[in-house]
């Protein structure tokens, strides 16, 4: 009898260099992701286009602003259970492997509202503001923040 293989979470990873990308897809491997990388608007549209769901997107910091807002919102139209980490900034690699490592176990759960974001603040381990529901975790110096697209 055959044991059925875990499911690995499939992430989409997605910024302006490719090498910054490819590392990124090296630390979501070492945690147990698939991972899709994306250097250009038409290749994460393609990446939407024919992936059923990712668990995990993650938007770098090499984005513009208006990017990052575009992408968010098509994925949360296409993908409306994937968890977005919007990256503002440079990440240390542990730090970055912990959050998406956490949002990967947590995808679904806590993604699932389209509106009404309640802002909770955490004052330990870094973390300094976290806002509920479908959002976008953004890292920044001080800290993580989920949002809403």
């Amino acid at each position: 009898m055959f044991r059925s293989l875990p499911v690995r979470p499939r992430v989409l990873c997605y910024g302006n260099y490719r090498n910054l990308l490819l590392s990124r897809r090296m630390l979501l491997q070492a945690i147990g992701c698939n991972v899709d990388i994306a250097d250009s608007s038409a290749e994460v549209r393609k990446c939407l286009d024919s992936q059923p769901e990712y668990t995990l997107a993650v938007l770098c910091h090499t984005l513009t602003a208006r990017e990052r807002t575009t992408i968010g919102t098509t994925l949360r139209a296409q993908h409306p259970n994937t968890a977005i980490y919007a990256l503002e900034g440079t990440v240390e690699p542990q730090e970055f492997m912990l959050h998406a490592s956490e949002l990967v176990k947590t995808a679904g759960s806590s993604h699932t509202s389209t509106s009404g974001f309640e802002p909770v603040t955490f004052l330990t381990a870094g973390i300094t503001s976290l806002r509920s529901a479908c959002g976008i975790l953004s890292t920044s110096s001080n800290g993580l923040m989920l949002s809403g697209a």
